[in-house]
């Protein structure tokens, strides 16, 4: 129906541009400004734009008009969707080894046992249990940490 209405509205616009032409045509048919390059082109113009019928012209501007209002109208869905779809594997992909570990392993917690036990790695350093940061530590050092209340006294 939207189709029937757009080819009307076109053929009514069309038929107004031609008897608006009217006056151009008898003006180029007198040989009137015949020296002019624009008017030349104006005649030619307006001579190519009669020479098809109303009606297939009315038919190919509605054609085009109603395609262009189709992609618009189902263009906006479409990239809204997209985006949502986008967003949503988006927000979904860190948790998808979690999910894929899960459901690849068959983990059983139900028997209370520890199905990563063997999975384990221990690291030590230096081999003894490290005392934390102490000066000793930090003898590479060319000048020493600032104590706490020295810091509070340049402050």
């Amino acid at each position: 129906m939207r189709f029937i209405v757009i080819v009307s509205e076109s053929h009514a616009v069309i038929s107004s541009e031609r008897s608006s032409e009217d006056g151009l045509l008898d003006l180029c048919a007198s040989g009137a400004a015949r020296e002019s390059a624009h008017m030349r082109s104006a005649c030619m113009h307006a001579t190519s734009d009669r020479a098809a019928p109303a009606f297939v012209r009315a038919l190919t501007r509605g054609a085009y008009t109603f395609v262009r209002e189709l992609y618009m109208l189902l263009s906006v869905p479409f990239h809204t969707l997209s985006f949502m779809s986008v967003f949503g594997l988006i927000s979904v992909l860190p948790s998808l080894g979690l999910i894929r570990g899960i459901f690849a392993r068959n983990v059983d917690l139900s028997e209370g046992r520890d199905p990563y036990a063997s999975e384990h790695t221990i690291v030590v350093l230096n081999g003894e249990r490290s005392k934390g940061l102490t000066e000793g530590s930090l003898t590479h050092r060319k000048t020493p940490w600032p104590m706490l209340e020295d810091i509070s006294e340049t402050c």
